[in-house]
């Protein structure tokens, strides 16, 4: 599917499942797994060290789907004003303003009334002639008159009409230049972002490698700031609560032990996979796995289980020599004479 759809020019495609899409959407707002975030002012340079680490993140084994935020790409209709062309034509810029704000935009002419409802009558250009470049080059801008006048008479101030129109091409500059598409920005700074899926190895050993690479090879300007994100955020926010999460685990369970045996040397030795421990002086042999931290293979229940057997064995040992030792001392006792018997 992907050497398919790598065919179709001007698309970008990222291969990823539904559900991870929204989790890692929701996680760390972005839809793939690593995310290289480069922050800054100018949307030009930061593409440019966008497309950089791009560039070194492609080449990265595991590295799938390196794409670019897509920030620049769509066309937009630039009109500059030629201020020397205004100059010589008596006009600034704010003619050029109005001219092109009432015919390609809109200005509201009026108001139109049908009962109770009202809606507003807008005025512009039709569509054929606002999406041809060449149509609006030819847009008369009205050119002002020789300023008003005094009427003698009544003292007020006349106006002197227009002088005659020029075609916008000749005060301005009409092309169609590629603007940007969007502008994206986080904690109040411009941001474009690298993503790239990881598949055949590790997420921590790629994210390390990646950050060796993007820091030597990689010129990041003054002013401007990488910073890494994506599913690679909890990993690292995984990584801290395990520094806690493990050593308490494991002293609660050292504890319990502790509980169990009422001795801190058997507590160690089951805990640390001994095979021997001496308790109260008699030398026991404890299974080979009976490590209290080995539970996914009831390494603390072979233990137990181990040790209770143990028990139960030494105490039918106990019982088994008890109950031989008691007939044959009454038969010991029977045959033996007592001192205060005798023949006479």
């Amino acid at each position: 599917m992907q050497a398919a759809v790598a065919e179709i020019p001007g698309n970008n495609y990222e291969f990823t499942q539904p559900i991870q899409m929204r989790f890692n959407e929701l996680l760390s707002g972005v839809s793939a797994d690593v995310a290289v975030k480069v922050f800054g002012d100018d949307l030009d340079t930061l593409l440019d060290v966008g497309n950089a680490i791009e560039e070194v993140a492609a080449g990265i084994e595991g590295a799938q789907d390196v794409s670019v935020e897509q920030v620049t790409g769509l066309p937009m209709l630039q009109i500059t004003p030629d201020r020397a062309a205004l100059a010589r034509f008596d006009l600034n810029v704010n003619d050029v303003q109005q001219a092109v704000a009432v015919l390609i935009g809109r200005v509201q002419a009026g108001q139109m009334f049908e009962g109770d409802r009202r809606f507003p009558i807008t005025v512009r250009l039709p569509e054929t002639i606002r999406e041809r470049v060449d149509e609006i080059g030819r847009l008369r801008i009205p050119l002002p008159g020789s300023g008003p006048s005094v009427d003698p008479a009544t003292g007020m101030a006349m106006d002197a009409g227009l002088r005659g129109i020029v075609p916008l091409a000749d005060v301005a500059k009409v092309e169609v230049a590629i603007g940007p598409n969007q502008i994206s920005r986080e904690d109040g700074k411009r941001r474009v972002v690298v993503t790239a899926n990881v598949r055949g190895r590790d997420l921590g050993s790629f994210i390390e490698e990646l950050q060796a690479k993007v820091g030597s090879e990689v010129e990041v300007p003054a002013g401007y700031w990488i910073a890494h994100g994506g599913t690679f955020e909890q990993l690292i926010s995984a990584a801290k609560r395990l520094q806690l999460a493990v050593p308490a685990a494991l002293l609660l369970i050292f504890a319990l032990l502790y509980l169990l045996f009422r001795s801190g040397k058997d507590a160690a030795v089951v805990f640390s996979r001994g095979t021997a421990g001496t308790h109260r002086g008699r030398r026991r042999a404890f299974p080979p796995r009976n490590a209290a931290v080995d539970l996914g293979r009831g390494g603390l229940y072979r233990a137990l289980r181990g040790r209770g057997a143990l028990r139960r064995g030494h105490a039918k040992l106990s019982s088994n020599s008890s109950a031989k030792a008691g007939p044959i001392s009454k038969k010991r006792s029977a045959k033996a004479p007592s001192p205060a018997s005798g023949p006479y």
